[in-house]
């Protein structure tokens, strides 16, 4: 498997992390904000941070550290929280009592365990829980402990073939254990197993290690796919073999590659970056630094120095990645994440949207104020310096402002009429 081996004080960092992390005044200021850390802006969430890191006895360097880390701690709960809506119709982290790896991700069997032996949970919820976690003998028992009501209820549920894949597999449980059968590995299941498996919730479960080597193969190599959350693939990085790693970054590298971007891989990461400029074309390397750049440092992710990354992978690439990026629109993008000094939020420079347009394949207008057009972008870039609308400095009412026609270049604009 991809290992994740941590320096004894990145442990002890980890453990403070998570315990910060941890804290009722941490959880009430996320709660009153009602959205995720992720999408938080590092000026909202830092100072609430550093107040509860100021108590830790450590040197400043180190607390820096700690802060650092809280972003990828803090994904692991929203992702469990997302992940399990589904079955609960609420975000229940309040219930629950994670279960942390050493590495700082959330050990999702242990943790399902925990709550499916507590007997302040919902029973159907617990119920649920074990069947999507393949646990059988809980599942046997809390079926057992069920009122009537409750199984009919569950039983007589309409499971259609659009149905999530977790729905089916509590049906067929509910089919097991009504069957009487002793095993479940001697029940006929309405689908194979390794498909179960594409379940973001199923994946970390019990069933995976069930699989023949070839099945779950094969599984990883549908679930590093482009539409399947980023920690869904870490946690598959993390479980493969390496004969099964190879044969997956063979197929799909740009995805390898932005999982292995991520915490707890970044050394990982650095020891295969040699290895990018042979396996991703001009076009996906260009998707790769625009997945760092509009992921990680535009939410100013700070569990790596990002620009030194981009720069590294930047002065490292072939000359004709380079003339090949040059010609793309998003090269003044790039050119501002490579000298981006920190001191100014990179949101402020940054057009995201426009980003997630390029990998969306489609095209969605959007400028910066006084820095950035993309229909000038793209004019420029075509040669096309046509009839078009530069929406720059269209804002509050205003279209232009001084000095728009050297930020716009020899490009006609269709709102001043001019070049």
């Amino acid at each position: 498997m991809v290992d994740s081996v941590f320096t004894l004080e990145l442990l002890a960092l980890t453990k403070f992390a998570i315990q910060i992390h941890s804290d009722p005044d941490i959880k009430a200021f996320q709660s009153k904000k009602q959205y995720f850390f992720r999408y938080m802006s590092a000026k909202e969430w830092e100072p609430v941070m550093e107040k509860k890191i100021s108590s830790l006895n450590l040197p400043m360097i180190l607390k820096k550290k700690v802060i650092a880390l809280m972003q990828p701690i803090s994904v692991q709960i929203d992702q469990w929280a997302l992940d399990h809506f589904s079955i609960s119709k609420c975000i229940f982290e309040h219930l629950t009592e994670y279960v942390w790896k050493d590495n700082g991700t959330i050990d999702r069997l242990k943790t399902a365990n925990n709550y499916i032996q507590c007997e302040n949970n919902n029973l159907v919820l617990r119920f649920l829980m074990a069947c999507v976690y393949w646990l059988e003998e809980e599942a046997k028992q809390l079926w057992g402990k069920m009122p009537e009501t409750s199984r009919r209820r569950l039983d007589g549920t309409y499971i259609c073939p659009l149905s999530s894949r977790w729905q089916h597999a509590v049906k067929d449980w509910i089919t097991f254990l009504k069957s009487g059968a002793v095993d479940w590995r001697k029940h006929s299941f309405s689908h194979p197993l390794s498909w179960y498996c594409q379940d973001t919730i199923i994946i970390q479960g019990n069933l995976l290690q069930q699989l023949s080597p070839q099945d779950r193969l094969n599984v990883f190599k549908i679930m590093m796919k482009k539409n399947i959350p980023m920690q869904t693939k870490i946690f598959c990085l993390l479980k493969m073999s390496a004969e099964h790693f190879e044969e997956v970054i063979e197929k799909d590298p740009l995805h390898v590659f932005t999982g292995l971007c991520n915490w707890p891989l970044h050394r990982q990461f650095q020891e295969m970056a040699d290895r990018i400029f042979s396996l991703l074309n001009e076009q996906e390397f260009l998707e790769f630094l625009l997945e760092v750049i509009c992921f990680k440092m535009y939410f100013a992710w700070m569990d790596c120095n990002y620009v030194e990354l981009l720069n590294e992978l930047w002065n490292r690439s072939p000359d004709y990645f380079k003339q090949y990026i040059a010609t793309s629109e998003f090269f003044d993008i790039l050119k501002m994440a490579l000298n981006h000094d920190y001191k100014k939020p990179f949101q402020d420079r940054c057009p995201l949207v426009e980003i997630v347009g390029f990998r969306a394949k489609k095209v969605l207008y959007m400028a910066v104020p006084n820095r950035y057009c993309v229909v000038c972008s793209k004019a420029t870039v075509n040669k096309l310096p046509g009839k078009h609308c530069c929406i720059k400095n269209w804002y509050g009412g205003k279209h232009h402002s001084r000095g728009i026609p050297k930020q716009c270049g020899n490009v006609w604009c269709e709102k001043c009429k001019s070049y």
